[in-house]
């Protein structure tokens, strides 16, 4: 994670970091191509790299990301 070494300026930006939802495993990286291929709002299991989870070595299939509302509100509350 970066953090911003500015201590003038008074904003921030929230990051929404990748976990695996088995192991809690934070990706350093991940990537999803589209074009493996795209199914609309279904991901395709092939398009994500690294394809397992280095934590617990589960295949993955989804990404949970926040999505805006109708009207851009996006809303995040932990569980």
């Amino acid at each position: 994670m970066m953090v911003d070494e500015t201590i003038d300026d008074p904003t921030s930006t929230v990051m929404f970091e990748p976990i695996c939802a088995h192991c809690g495993y934070v990706f350093k990286k991940i990537e999803y191509n589209a074009n493996e291929p795209y199914y609309g709002w279904k991901l395709s299991e092939s398009g994500f790299t690294p394809p397992y989870c280095p934590g617990c070595g589960k295949k993955i299939v989804s990404l949970t990301s926040p999505m805006p509302d109708e009207c851009g509100n996006v809303k995040y509350e932990e569980k």
